[in-house]
């Protein structure tokens, strides 16, 4: 499946969206939401469109510093314990374009 001209527009937005949302609380841990953020920035579409809704997915994608490849395998580290991080849908309605992942561990450079 080849992306559509429109995707490729909105994910330079999407990745310097993302520099400013990841917020570092330890080492290989962080919070992965645009929802507490000042001002809550959205991710929108190239119209202008928030999204919205199961039909996105909002994920993640860590650099390995040993090896220099992308990859996934976080882990969301909840009072219960922890589990996998596969990614999660924005919010919908008023909330459109806004998303809260929770506290995201990166388990290749975590202590």
């Amino acid at each position: 499946m080849k992306p559509t001209p429109s995707l490729m527009r909105l994910l330079p937005r999407v990745l310097m969206g993302l520099t400013v949302i990841l917020r570092v609380s330890a080492q290989g841990t962080f919070a992965f939401s645009n929802a507490t953020l000042p001002g809550k920035p959205k991710i929108q579409l190239g119209d202008g469109t928030p999204i919205a809704g199961a039909n996105y997915l909002v994920d993640v994608l860590v650099k390995d510093p040993v090896t220099g490849e992308f990859r996934d395998g976080l882990l969301r580290v909840t009072i219960g314990g922890v589990s996998a991080f596969a990614g999660v849908s924005p919010l919908t309605g008023n909330n459109a374009g806004l998303f809260s992942g929770g506290t995201l561990q990166v388990p290749f450079v975590s202590l």
